[in-house]
């Protein structure tokens, strides 16, 4: 998947007051994770690419195998990007249904 677009975003916002999609933009804004920055993390340690991304217990057992000997290290490399636009995308939608329900 590539990054969020903004048909996506669009969409998110849909039925929102301009207040509630000014918020949704700062929150989202202040919260996305960055592709690079995520791809060097598991690019040059063992594991905080993924404690990047929330997923603490991934990142401690990736540590702690050494990146699954090199294997896992190796298969983070070619998802990094993919998984932070996961989460981004994943985000998006919770910040999106959270100010919804403020209505």
């Amino acid at each position: 998947m590539a990054k969020i677009s903004m048909m996506e975003l669009l969409s998110l916002q849909q039925g929102m007051t301009e207040p509630q999609k000014a918020m949704f933009q700062n929150q989202l804004r202040q919260r996305l994770k960055n592709r690079g920055l995520t791809f060097i993390l598991a690019f040059f340690t063992g594991g905080l690419d993924r404690i990047y991304l929330g997923q603490i217990g991934l990142g401690i057992l990736k540590i702690l195998t050494t990146g699954g000997l090199g294997i896992w290290w190796l298969i983070d490399l070619f998802t990094a990007m993919e998984r932070t636009d996961e989460y981004n995308r994943k985000l998006a939608l919770e910040i999106s249904q959270a100010l919804k329900l403020q209505n």
